[in-house]
């Protein structure tokens, strides 16, 4: 994980939180930290700055899954990327990561799927400075070696799974970390993945890439949802 520093501080807002939040367990906002932890993995290059090439999900995933859609305070439709993580095996990992290199990382003039936000928008430095923003008001800092590519979709997804984190271990009345998750999802990742993702289901179907990102994207739809309702009146 990339996470250190130290968040900083914003006013507490005093509205009363959504009944969505209110009926929400301890293991279900634990969960929303979990989720996304588990999908910036996921999403990351394959190739390590160390010279590994770690292209394999865990080996629980599908239990990691199950517990997940068993915790999460909404449906997980997990069941299509689990079932394929189980027929993976130890062979299968040069393929993944080949594949993984030839949508997302090489091509002229650029590769066939943009994996980073300012590749998607239309003013990418605009994109950068903005992502940065909600890094440094947090306290989110990367290691020097990925501090080129901020908006790379693991890191803004580990950025998502801090913001939830924070949010489960400090007040949870206190609703700065879901405003910042559901704005961030909303200015930033579900405005460019949905296009992303569809380019992903095009170029290669019914591959573990595709059925990563399907899922990836219900995810995100759901917990936008879910922050809709949660804070409810803000």
């Amino acid at each position: 994980m990339r996470i250190n520093g130290t968040a900083q501080h914003e006013q507490p807002t005093s509205r009363a939180m959504g009944p969505a939040l209110r009926g929400a367990t301890g293991s279900g906002l634990r969960a929303r930290s979990t989720a996304y932890a588990l999908f910036s993995e996921l999403t990351r290059s394959p190739f390590r700055p160390d010279g590994r090439v770690i292209a394999l999900p865990p080996a629980d995933l599908p239990e990691l899954l199950a517990e997940l859609g068993r915790e999460l305070p909404f449906a997980l439709d997990a069941f299509a990327l689990a079932d394929a993580a189980a027929g993976l095996c130890e062979t299968d990992g040069a393929a993944l990561a080949a594949e993984y290199s030839s949508l997302f990382e090489v091509g002229q003039p650029g590769p066939p799927v943009a994996i980073r936000e300012s590749l998607m928008q239309g003013d990418g430095r605009q994109v950068l400075e903005e992502v940065v923003r909600y890094y440094d008001f947090f306290g989110y800092r990367l290691d020097a070696i990925e501090q080129w590519c901020p908006d790379h979709l693991s890191i803004e997804l580990e950025f998502l799974h801090l913001l939830a984190l924070r949010h489960d271990a400090g007040d949870r009345d206190d609703p700065q970390h879901l405003l910042a998750s559901r704005d961030f999802l909303c200015r930033h990742l579900l405005a460019w993945l949905p296009a992303a993702a569809a380019t992903v289901r095009e170029r290669s179907p019914g591959s573990w890439w595709q059925l990563l990102w399907d899922c990836l994207h219900r995810y995100l739809e759901s917990d936008r949802l879910w922050l809709t309702t949660a804070l409810e009146g803000h």
